[in-house]
């Protein structure tokens, strides 16, 4: 009796959903040329081709199956291999902190992986930079100018599962600059205080918190852009300014500033007295 074909196949999948299984046939016959294939691929689907390929569309563990026929009838027996498809990685992150450069911000990782394990995470913007990553997802960018960044992240599982693309748009803006100038001015007098604070790009100021720097009152504060103020002794104090955006981004400003001794009083008073008309005064300066 001849002897039956030989069924032999690999399937070089790489256990994802959604990706092509490519079968290789290698099947053989000493009766000469195989002449039917059949094929099974354990979700009701069936190919009688030489090497077919194979999109399925769900997970879970599935038997391929083979069995050929040669020139003389003979059949094979029936070979088959268990794959299983795991779903592919679903890659998300948030961008969290103010969206300012300068401040520190932190991309997170929110990607999902069912029943498996990601390992690989990759981040690319549209300034040219990435960051690869095997150890987690999470990292702190750098931006340096102001403008709209789009941010894209692939993960890979350990089966080499590859996501779709995760895009999000954020623009980053410039902080601003806290400048003012302080006043020269004595004990009691008004304390005028200009802000020139200044923030190029498309936010704009809207908050000021200003700190005169008396530690001995609570009313030592203001919020107005331009404010005044009236110290009660001639001292040294830090006076600070913290400005913000309309986009939550700060920035601050402390100087020393002398306030000088009292304000002095004009007195004088006559050497002789009483005075009679024709004297001649003499006028002491007791300022």
């Amino acid at each position: 009796l001849p002897p039956r074909p030989k069924a032999i196949f690999f399937a070089n999948i790489n256990g994802c959903l959604n990706d092509t299984l490519r079968t290789v046939n290698t099947s053989s016959s000493t009766n000469g040329k195989i002449t039917n294939y059949a094929w099974s691929f354990g979700d009701g689907t069936t190919s009688i081709a030489f090497e077919p390929a194979k999109k399925y569309i769900d997970t879970g563990r599935y038997i391929i199956k083979l069995s050929v026929t040669d020139t003389l009838g003979c059949l094979s027996d029936t070979n088959f291999i268990s794959i299983y498809l795991n779903k592919k990685v679903v890659a998300n992150f948030q961008l969290q902190g103010a969206y300012c450069i300068g401040n520190p911000l932190q991309l997170n990782d929110s990607s999902i992986g069912a029943n498996t394990t990601i390992n690989n995470w990759n981040y690319s913007w549209n300034n040219g930079s990435s960051f690869t990553s095997s150890a987690n997802g999470n990292f702190t960018p750098s931006f340096t100018t102001e403008g709209l960044y789009t941010i894209k992240l692939v993960t890979k599982s350990l089966e080499g599962c590859i996501s779709d693309t995760a895009t999000k748009s954020y623009f980053i803006y410039n902080k601003p600059k806290t400048d003012f100038i302080l006043p020269k001015n004595c004990v009691l007098d008004i304390s005028q205080f200009i802000n020139n604070s200044t923030i190029i790009g498309a936010s704009s100021i809207n908050n000021f918190k200003w700190n005169f720097g008396v530690n001995s009152v609570l009313d030592d504060t203001s919020i107005i852009q331009n404010p005044s103020y009236q110290y009660n002794a001639a001292d040294t104090y830090p006076v600070k300014l913290i400005i913000k955006t309309n986009q939550g981004c700060t920035d601050s400003l402390i100087q020393n500033f002398t306030v000088n001794g009292a304000i002095p009083k004009a007195k004088l008073s006559f050497a002789v007295n009483p005075i009679c008309s024709g004297d001649s005064i003499i006028l002491l300066n007791q300022s």
